[in-house]
């Protein structure tokens, strides 16, 4: 409780939340208004965005990044776990569907 000088027999009382600190980032939902520290984080800079524009910002950097690596030639995507290219898995499972039904289901 603080006292307030020139206030006879009363006090006015209140409390301060914690602060949460944002080194490390973190997630705050539509209209939750909240204090936060920001600028903490000695190593590296902070971003603090709408998730909009980290969305907007991604895909132009990726739409960028096709556009310089692309110049019209197919982009070649692998997906891999481990020892196991997944397109490799999807392309075996397609052609035994295929011999199983003795006919193409799907031209690629």
């Amino acid at each position: 409780m603080a006292s307030i000088a020139g206030v006879k027999g009363g006090s006015i009382g209140f409390n301060i939340p914690t602060i949460p600190r944002l080194a490390k980032g973190g997630y705050v939902g539509a209209n939750n208004p909240m204090l936060a520290i920001v600028g903490d984080n000695r190593m590296e800079g902070e971003i603090i965005a709408p998730e909009s524009k980290i969305y907007e910002q991604t895909l132009r950097a990726v739409t960028d990044a096709l556009r310089i690596s692309g110049n019209d030639r197919p982009i070649e995507l692998t997906l891999q776990i481990g020892e196991t290219k997944l397109g490799r898995v999807v392309i075996d499972s397609i052609n035994k569907v295929q011999k199983q039904e003795g006919r193409i289901l799907l031209e690629l």
